[in-house]
C-alpha cells in the first residue's frame, strides 16, 4: 500500500513505523535512504498498537498489536499528528521512540532540522474527553 502511494508524489515519505523501531545506524539509515527523498517534508507512519493493562504501547515480536493507527510529521514544522481508530490514547514512549527517527530523516532531506514541536490527537481519546 505504501508503494501505491508513494508513486503519486515525492514530498511525503511512508513507513510502516514497527519495522524501524529498535533500527540504528547504517541500517536505520539505509531504510530511511529508501523511502525518502531530498524533497521529502512530510512523513506518514502507520503503526501497529496494542494495549498492556492501560498502557496503549507500540507493537513488537514481544507484544503484538491488535488494530493500525497513523502518525503524520509535517517536517517543516516538526509538529505530529497522531490519529487512533479506536480512539485509544498515544502510546507510551512514541516520542522517545520516533524522535531518533525523524532526526535521521532530517539528515537526508533539504530542511534544516526543526524542534520538535508537539503531538496533536487527530481524534478525541476515549478518556477525558480531550486533545492531546
Amino acid at each position: 500500500m505504501t508503494k501505491l502511494l508513494e508513486t503519486t508524489q515525492k514530498v511525503t515519505a511512508l513507513f510502516m513505523l514497527n519495522d524501524l523501531i529498535g533500527a540504528e545506524g547504517n541500517h536505520l539509515a539505509e531504510l530511511i535512504k529508501k523511502k525518502t527523498t531530498r524533497t521529502t517534508n512530510y512523513l506518514t507512519f502507520f503503526a501497529n498498537v496494542g494495549k498492556v493493562g492501560d498502557k496503549v504501547t507500540l507493537s513488537t515480536p514481544g507484544k503484538p498489536g491488535c488494530h493500525w493507527t497513523l502518525l503524520y510529521i509535517d517536517l517543516t514544522t516538526n509538529r505530529w499528528y497522531y490519529c487512533d481508530t479506536k480512539a485509544w490514547n498515544l502510546p507510551v514512549a512514541i516520542v522517545k521512540a520516533v524522535l531518533p527517527i525523524v532526526n535521521s530523516i532530517y539528515k537526508q532531506v533539504d530542511l534544516a532540522q526543526k524542534s520538535f514541536g508537539g503531538v496533536e490527537s487527530g481524534h478525541i481519546p476515549k478518556k477525558g474527553g480531550k486533545r492531546t
